[in-house]
């Protein structure tokens, strides 16, 4: 699912494609999970509300159980492997299955699906994604 072309950025989601998706690595954590690989629907701000009115709403355990299920609905690929019998094959995307993983990798999963957060630099991906943002004072002149 890496990609060696950063894709554009956008600063909105467009509303008039059906399919639109958004790539994002997440990196490794040494002895906790691998590095994996994720394409998701964005959730727009509007769906971003009934998350929170959920929040409110639904006890704890509830509600980490909608945020799975809204993420499974979401995500549209992952790199997520699972161990049958001595083979790994590519897990599928559920939301029992996203209640499995180990928290530190559902928290970034949910935040990335769930509530916008960006993922790590793909180490497959060696083009500046920051252009234009990197302003500074020393770089703002007086005329």
């Amino acid at each position: 699912m890496s990609k060696k072309k950063q894709a554009e950025i956008l600063d909105y989601y467009p509303t008039d494609d059906d399919g639109y998706t958004l790539d994002a690595y997440i990196q490794g954590v040494p002895r906790v999970h691998n590095q994996q690989w994720i394409a998701y629907r964005p959730t727009y701000i509007t769906d971003r509300a009934l998350l929170l009115e959920a929040n409110r709403k639904l006890d704890e355990k509830r509600f980490t159980e909608h945020l799975s299920e809204w993420a499974a609905k979401h995500l549209v690929s992952w790199t997520i492997q699972q161990k049958i019998g001595d083979a790994l094959v590519s897990m599928p995307i559920t939301a029992e299955n996203i209640q499995k993983l180990k928290p530190q990798l559902w928290t970034r999963i949910i935040g990335i699906v769930c509530w916008g957060e960006g993922g790590d630099q793909d180490p497959n991906i060696k083009e500046d994604t920051t252009k234009g943002t990197d302003a500074t004072v020393g770089q703002m002149q007086k005329n």
